[in-house]
């Protein structure tokens, strides 16, 4: 047992990967509470033998142990102890890891899409305008304007060159002022123009319509505005003669419209957050609960015991490995679908390290950190696997259709035989059902025959869409047409509310002690931060609070402002007594008794007392 210990302690838990025990968080007790805080599953994966052997040859090396002392001493208690736990009755589930051989049961009443009916779903009735339906007028303008923004020096510009990501905000929201001109207001197309979007009778028109009929807020409207005003300012820049443009009339009226808004929208914001933060608030111990059950949807075989597609797998993988970056590192949502490896990721001796420059964040402050100091061990580990097992499988995907086909694994076909013989039966089905006059059917056949037919374009179309380095990676809906792309920001919203409302489901169904008496959450990916700042606020070290708004990129002041959900009155506990000393004991209250006597006495009687205390 001795030598056991010895061989954990000096050799084998110091290099475990994604843990960080030094040498005296290892002692005495440490041992035992270093062991149950690493899953069985990540212990044996981490192959101990070798990570022994390979500490061992580099003690050996610096002339620290001697000779064989691995062989006949370490190795047979290391090897006696792995033996022992293979006979135990529980290490057939232990080892299999924290998520088994079996996805838990899928409940198709625990759905975020159930639970929303008879909600409001405005993407199913868009009105913007579609790039393609850009006359060379608009495409012109929009050209134009684009330089205006992100050039490197525009003569009579006043403001800063604008990112490329903040121009593409403000286009979505040009095509949308002009989709809404042609679709709801019957503009003709021809007569569409930047210039519209400066009628402040028919921005306010616009407005009142997303407020009143589509239930937007006034902050929806402001963004407008700000696009606007930058039109406004590319229009009438050569005209300014006063700093920020103040001599131009409509950039000032925008300007008083945009005032007027965000005192309304402060109201707006108050009332919505209190109104919606029961349904999204979770505890970091719920959180973690959460990420437990995610982790087990990625297990090889489903409830009923059969093997899942690499697809599926992989689905599950990521929407596991979101929500724990967003658990214990709340990222901003295009922070987390740009995450690049060799870019914004990158893998060094120390971790997963994080580099962000200015143009890859919201507030374009610099920010750099270790990724695996603020995620959990196993979180950590995971990403080894993810990255090592899982990741190179999409890429290995789109070598070739059998390739695909055995990656996607349909029910009728997993190769190119298979599919070829299926597609044969439902041209022969199809043709039958021609000579029968049975519309319907027929109708159905073309459909699956479309369907299976498109296997052959979806492979060229994954492989020239995938970028290999994106840590995260879309999958398009069933066809798979935007597979291998960045994950759109509406996509990630969808990917992560789906996920926390089917686990909190499934563990209150489970009656798991932390869901029981709640209802399952719709928390989005941004409410994280709510969660993490508060838990932070009620439980962290104040001294790592600074770094830690370094770390998710925002001030101490707006975590305060805007995401701290502590009740009121936890937030005045401390208050109790406050007007009582603090009482001190021993030495300490000796040395305050004699600062208190001494300040009391001239400033000559106190040197003398000084000198006679030396």
């Amino acid at each position: 047992m001795a030598n056991l210990k010895t061989a954990l302690r000096r050799y084998i838990l110091p290099n475990l990967p994604g843990y960080n025990f030094g040498t005296e968080d290892l002692e005495g007790a440490g041992l035992e509470y270093a062991l149950s805080q690493i899953p069985l599953d990540v212990f044996l994966n981490s192959e101990p033998l070798k990570l022994l052997l390979e500490a061992y040859q580099a003690a050996s090396s610096a002339k620290q142990i001697k000779t064989n002392v691995e062989r006949t001493t370490y190795r047979p208690a290391l090897n006696t102890f792995l033996k022992w736990i293979q006979q135990e009755t529980w290490y057939e589930e232990a080892a299999e890891g924290r998520y088994g051989k079996y996805a838990p049961k899928s409940r198709s009443k625990a759905n975020i899409m159930a639970a929303n009916q008879g909600r409001r779903a405005l993407h199913a009735n868009p009105y913007g305008l579609q790039e393609s339906e850009l006359t060379a007028k608009l495409s012109k303008q929009l050209e134009q304007l684009h330089t205006f923004c992100t050039g490197e020096y525009v003569p009579k510009r006043q403001d800063k060159k604008m990112r490329e990501i903040t121009f593409k905000n403000h286009k979505e929201r040009v095509l949308d002022i002009l989709g809404w001109l042609k679709n709801v207001e019957n503009y003709e197309l021809n007569d569409l123009d930047l210039k519209l979007l400066l009628d402040l009778e028919l921005l306010d028109k616009f407005f009142a319509w997303g407020i009143n009929e589509r239930e937007n807020t006034c902050g929806w409207a402001m963004g407008f505005c700000n696009s606007a005003l930058n039109i406004a300012k590319w229009l009438h820049c050569y005209e300014s003669k006063r700093p920020m443009y103040r001599d131009i009339a409509v950039v000032e009226e925008i300007r008083m419209i945009t005032n007027n808004l965000s005192k309304r929208y402060t109201e707006q914001r108050k009332a919505n957050k209190k109104a919606k933060r029961a349904e999204k608030e979770m505890t970091m111990e719920q959180c973690v609960e959460v990420l437990k059950y995610l982790r087990k949807c990625c297990a090889p075989r489903d409830s009923f015991g059969t093997k899942r597609s690499d697809l599926a797998i992989i689905k599950s993988w990521q929407r596991y490995l979101l929500v724990a970056i967003l658990t214990y590192c709340p990222l901003r949502q295009r922070e987390l679908r740009e995450l690049e490896l060799g870019r914004t990721l990158f893998r060094t001796p120390d971790g997963y390290r994080i580099v962000l420059e200015p143009e890859d964040n919201k507030t374009a402050d610099e920010r750099d950190f270790i990724l695996s100091d603020v995620l959990a061990p196993e979180v950590v580990a995971d990403i080894d696997e993810w990255l090592n097992v899982w990741k190179p499988k999409t890429q290995a995907a789109t070598v070739d259709l059998d390739s695909w086909l055995g990656f996607v694994a349909r029910r009728a076909y997993k190769n190119t035989e298979e599919l070829n013989k299926y597609l044969a039966k439902l041209q022969q089905k199809h043709q039958q059902a021609v000579q029968a006059d049975q519309g319907e059917e027929v109708e159905k056949i073309e459909k699956l025959i479309q369907s299976a037919q498109s296997s052959f374009q979806t492979v060229e179309l994954a492989r020239s869409n995938l970028r290999e380095n994106l840590f995260f990676i879309s999958f398009g809906n069933s066809q798979l047409e935007g597979y291998g792309k960045q994950i759109e920001a509406g996509d990630l919203f969808t990917i992560v509310t789906r996920a926390v409302y089917t686990a909190t489901s499934a563990l209150k169904m489970l009656e798991h002690p932390l869901f029981k008496d709640i209802d399952p959450r719709k928390t989005n990916p941004h409410f994280f931060r709510n969660i993490a700042i508060t838990h932070e606020r009620r439980h962290g070290d104040p001294k790592k609070r600074k770094a830690f708004h370094k770390v998710i990129g925002n001030s101490e002041a707006v975590g305060d402002k805007d995401y701290n959900e502590m009740h009121p009155g936890e937030k005045t506990v401390d208050a109790k007594e406050w007007w009582k000393a603090k009482t001190l004991e021993g030495k300490a209250a000796i040395s305050a008794q004699i600062k208190a006597l001494a300040s009391k006495l001239p400033v000559e009687e106190r040197r003398k007392l000084l000198l006679e205390l030396l």
